[in-house]
């Protein structure tokens, strides 16, 4: 499902440049470094919360609520950069707006926005993590 999300934010958002994966994200954290570049996006998965479950004969099935997390980087040492710091809001306004409401393969439901929120860096990088979460349903043979 992250690939199918990953492509649909560099087509419908294509500020957001390639779009890095938890490797990455692992990678970064683990150097004490800032990114390189004036947007820098992260796609990570995000919580997964059970819900209503039910066992029938040779069955199990359980509603499931399955999320990632876009994690973007701002910083104005680029062109790409200063324009999207510039319109922060339409900037993320695009990222809700891609992933809202549609659905990747065969889930069950739509990706809907859960929360979007800054994360507080003294450094001279904008970092924002913007949620979102799919229901979809576990189904298991015990």
């Amino acid at each position: 499902m992250l690939d199918e999300v990953k492509a649909r934010l560099e087509q419908r958002v294509p500020e957001c440049g390639t779009i890095k994966t938890a490797v990455d994200w692992s990678s970064l954290m683990r150097s004490g470094t800032q990114p390189v570049g004036g947007v820098n996006t992260f796609l990570l998965p995000g919580d997964v919360v059970g819900g209503a479950a039910e066992a029938a004969t040779g069955a199990f099935t359980q509603a499931i609520r399955d999320g990632v997390q876009v994690v973007t980087m701002l910083q104005s040492t680029d062109a790409r950069g200063t324009r999207a710091l510039e319109r922060i809001e339409d900037h993320l306004k695009d990222l809700r707006e891609a992933v809202a409401g549609w659905a990747p393969g065969d889930t069950v439901g739509v990706f809907t926005f859960v929360r979007q929120r800054f994360v507080p860096d003294t450094r001279g990088v904008l970092s924002v993590i913007t949620e979102f979460a799919i229901d979809d349903q576990l189904r298991t043979t015990p």
